[in-house]
């Protein structure tokens, strides 16, 4: 896999998430609004573009379209968004559309665990960072606008994230839609989970870890073949023993383990 196309793509659209956030979270005038437009639209062209040249390179037809249907949604610009919102949704149908926009994280969030796929540490931060992300976004962008809301802004959403993954539960800042509740759940029962992920995970990186620095210290050593040789032999030769020759091998190593049994009691004794 090729790292920098991944690598830019990964980082364009983490920009553009951010630029979204913007310009939800602030009353911008018309340039401003018009020019967070015009550079989402140009994302987009770049994911339409990125994601056509893998499916084509692929050869897996509408199997790649399922695997990757996440992409689909995170390619639709902020635009369409503004006008669907403003034209024929209100209430419940506003937050809930909004919901759409949060694919474009969850498509950052892959592509990323993507480029460091192989270092368990950089995934289980991966994972649990994109959690906790992709859960306050949403329940900003469901929360904020509601007059009962006690998330107000994204530093309230990122702190219920947090409580809410690490089952802490605070309950300072709690969801007050029916929409914010549901991505609350959701975030409960992903948060259990990545407790677990990231405890086994880690465990098996420190494990690893400490194998790998024991093999450095002790590096493996090839037997030889003439002591392999030698030990087959001998092997052998026992096979080929009748029963009275294996009694008489026995008692002879019974003999010798109980004399070096007494030898260092003698020993104490004569101390």
């Amino acid at each position: 896999m090729n790292f920098r196309p991944e690598i830019a793509v990964s980082i364009l659209s983490a920009i553009s998430v951010f630029v979204i956030l913007i310009d939800y979270s602030y009353a911008l005038d018309d340039f401003q609004k018009n020019t967070v437009y015009v550079f989402d639209t140009g994302v987009v062209a770049v994911l339409a573009t990125d994601f056509y040249k893998r499916y084509k390179k692929s050869n897996e037809g509408a199997r790649f379209i399922l695997k990757h249907w996440y992409e689909i949604p995170a390619m639709l610009p902020v635009f369409v968004f503004v006008f669907i919102e403003s034209q024929f949704l209100v209430g419940a149908a506003v937050r809930t559309f909004r919901l759409i926009r949060v694919f474009r994280i969850v498509h950052v969030f892959f592509r990323t665990t993507a480029i460091f796929e192989g270092s368990r540490l950089v995934e289980i931060f991966i994972i649990t960072g994109g959690i906790i992300v992709i859960g306050a976004i949403a329940a900003f962008l469901v929360e904020s606008n509601d007059p009962g809301s006690k998330m107000t802004n994204l530093g309230d959403a990122f702190w219920w994230a947090i409580v809410t993954v690490t089952t802490v539960g605070y309950g300072d800042i709690v969801p007050v839609t029916v929409e914010g509740r549901i991505v609350g759940a959701l975030l409960m029962i992903t948060g259990m989970g990545t407790l677990a992920v990231v405890t086994s995970r880690l465990g098996a990186a420190l494990i690893e870890a400490r194998t790998k620095k024991h093999q450095e210290r002790q590096p493996y050593r090839p037997v030889n073949e003439e002591a392999k040789s030698l030990v087959k032999n001998k092997v052998d030769e026992i096979e080929k023993m009748d029963q009275q020759e294996l009694d008489t091998l026995m008692a002879m190593i019974k003999a010798l383990w109980e004399t070096g049994r007494k030898k260092p009691d003698a020993e104490k004794d004569h101390e």
